[in-house]
């Protein structure tokens, strides 16, 4: 099940002139752009329609039209809305709704957005507000080491913005050989969807060329996972969720992408996401860098 993104409201007020017939339905067209369009119609007494199925972090815009026995009248001016990710830890802003389109789809992908973790989230009143599925990685026993921060972090972004479901975490998934592995199992769209997760931040920054290999070394696992997941928890496509503690990081780590091949990023969504507010939790590491 995908989770439920709150509908947008659209208002509107009666044509000033009905023709001389009575408007008997109306309807609200609503689109993006490289989307569908979403239609509903409601009777001629209402004067708004609530509008489902929306991608959080993209802009819509939706226009009304009036019947009556002469027909449609004009299109009304266009109304534009952008909705929010679903409510939870932090506030997660930008792109949205995109992997779905890309399951399909052989080429690799990019898209951005950014997650404010405002406070802590170890604090004992943030972390109820994680979902279910990033409470049951915080809780799994067998898991281990700082990245479990940002593993969980990588599941709210695709449960809150994409419909993602947990299906296995790290140790649960089975791979016909030992290998690279992938961190996450999640189901989006009724399709198994492989999860990889890696961080970038090092005092005093990390240069292009330190960026570079850990997104290749990231991508090299994606492809040796892929190949070694056994059939029952095969995935469709992997996403590569990179956090970057800065837009400085988020820059070099897109000019990497840019500049590997299409075969070693194939079957790939990169979903780069920079950090704000209190999230140096998710950088350390015990025998690595000291906290931001």
């Amino acid at each position: 099940m995908q989770a439920q993104h709150p509908p947008v409201e659209v208002t509107w007020e009666p044509p000033s002139s009905d023709g001389g017939a009575k408007i008997d339905k109306y309807k609200v067209v609503t689109s993006a752009t490289d989307l569908p369009k979403l239609v509903a119609t409601v009777s001629g007494r209402k004067r708004s329609a609530k509008i489902k199925g929306l991608a959080p972090g993209t802009t819509y815009s939706s226009r009304v039209l009036a019947h009556n026995a002469r027909g449609w009248g004009k299109a009304s001016k266009k109304a534009e809305a952008a909705p929010l990710a679903a409510a939870g830890f932090g506030t997660i802003t930008g792109t949205c709704g995109v992997v779905e389109p890309q399951l399909d789809e052989p080429t690799p992908s990019l898209f951005e957005n950014r997650f404010d973790f405002e406070d802590d989230w170890f604090d004992p009143g943030d972390r109820s507000k994680l979902t279910e599925g990033g409470q049951q990685i915080f809780d799994d026993p067998s898991l281990g080491g700082s990245s479990i921060e940002s593993e969980i972090m990588a599941f709210e972004l695709l449960h809150r913005c994409e419909g993602a479901t947990l299906l296995k975490t790290e140790t649960e998934i089975l791979y016909d050989q030992s290998g690279f592995i992938t961190d996450l199992l999640v189901e989006i769209a009724d399709s198994k969807v492989g999860v990889s997760v890696t961080r970038l931040y090092k005092p005093g920054g990390l240069s292009q060329t330190e960026v570079s290999t850990i997104i290749e070394g990231k991508l090299e696992g994606i492809q040796g996972s892929s190949q070694n997941v056994s059939d029952e928890d095969a995935w469709v496509k992997q996403v590569l969720v990179v956090m970057a503690y800065d837009d400085a990081h988020a820059d070099k780590a897109e000019t990497a992408w840019l500049a590997f091949d299409a075969e070693l990023k194939s079957d790939t969504v990169l979903y780069l996401v920079t950090t704000d507010g209190s999230d140096g939790s998710i950088y350390c590491n015990p025998d690595g860098p000291t906290c931001p």
